[in-house]
């Protein structure tokens, strides 16, 4: 929307440059320095910009600065939120910043705290930044009616995004919290997403509140395989880099 700093732009320009890093290093190319100088400067944007004292990540953040209490500056959306944690996480780790590293996990406990579903389990869509349903004025725009209205619902990419966050954030912290988290995720996950017949081999793009699909439409008329085929590559390699004793070593 007019007049808004948008947090998705931020992480995708994060995404952006940590996979041009990793293309440099494997390529040997010489502007890897570069890549990960941008990588640096589009978190410290992320930290700086749209991650509030308690860990809350904002989806909208006014661009002048003014103090507004609406719904689009209340909202968070905890798969944004947890996506992007990764990203952070994985730039901490690697400049060894164990400020950046604390403030990542503490958002990441948030995020989960605030947007599982205790009634029926799962990550919901969108949530206001204290928990529950999206609060605060609201005008007219297609975005605002977006977030009122699907805010209940289960979607595929938000719970394949927090099952790398959560694992990542359990190998780098140690918190054991976080891989019960993981289980947590993990085993909603497949017990919702995955068409019930074999053969498809697909994920049920959206679930109502209870987990039963709908008929609707998000971002796009068809699923992209990205997030999950992106986040269980992710998380394999996660595990078989782990330590013996390390918290996420399979059970």
């Amino acid at each position: 929307p007019a007049g808004y700093d948008v947090y998705a732009v931020a992480m995708i320009r994060l995404n952006l440059t940590l996979v041009l890093g990793d293309a440099c290093e494997a390529l040997g190319d010489d502007r890897l320095l570069v890549a990960r100088g941008r990588s640096r400067a589009a978190a410290a944007r992320i930290f700086d910009r749209f991650m509030g004292p308690d860990g809350a990540v904002m989806e909208l953040r006014r661009s002048d600065d003014r103090a507004e209490d609406t719904l689009m500056t209340r909202h968070i959306n905890p798969g944004h939120t947890l996506e992007g944690l990764w990203m952070l996480l994985t730039v901490a780790a690697r400049e060894r910043n164990h400020d950046w590293l604390s403030r990542a996990h503490q958002a990441a406990r948030r995020a989960l705290e605030r947007g599982w579903d205790e009634v029926h389990g799962g990550i919901f869509y969108y949530v206001d930044r204290d928990g529950g349903a999206p609060a605060g004025a609201a005008g007219a725009s297609n975005y605002e009616a977006g977030v009122r209205t699907s805010w209940d619902t289960k979607l595929w990419w938000v719970h394949s995004e927090a099952i790398y966050a959560t694992a990542l954030s359990c190998r780098l912290s140690g918190d054991v919290r976080m891989r019960e988290w993981f289980e947590r995720i993990w085993e909603y996950a497949f017990w919702t997403f995955p068409q019930p017949d074999p053969t498809i081999g697909e994920w049920i793009q959206i679930r109502d509140r209870r987990g039963d699909p709908l008929e609707r439409v998000v971002a796009l008329p068809v699923k992209d395989p990205y997030h999950v085929a992106r986040n269980l590559i992710q998380v394999i390699a996660l595990l078989d880099s782990a330590k013996p004793g390390s918290p996420m070593m399979p059970a």
